[in-house]
């Protein structure tokens, strides 16, 4: 009679055992997920807001180059009017022979 008792209560133990380690792995398995879920939405909103940063640095130096070469080659175009006008003066002020 002991024998029986004592086997019902391991077969019992055994069986709340799987039915706890069941119940945990599945609440673990959810929190998992919801983990999941979560951080791939934060990264994803963060790849779009660095997305963003990103296009308005290229487009702010894009702008940036182009005004610096604006300026550059007006610099140019000034030095070489500059010295295309000594030349013309150097020429016109020689003598022909």
């Amino acid at each position: 009679m002991v024998y029986i008792e004592i086997a019902a209560i391991i077969i019992f133990s055994i069986a709340c055992y799987y039915s706890l380690k069941k119940l945990l792995l599945t609440k673990f398995k959810k929190l998992d997920d919801d983990y999941l879920i979560m951080l791939t939405s934060a990264l994803d909103s963060k790849s779009k807001e660095l997305d963003v940063k990103q296009s308005t640095s290229l487009l702010s130096s894009k702008q940036e180059l182009s005004k610096e070469n604006e300026l550059y080659l007006s610099r140019m175009n000034k030095d070489i009017s500059k010295q295309l006008e000594e030349l013309s003066n150097n020429v016109r002020n020689k003598r022909i022979i």
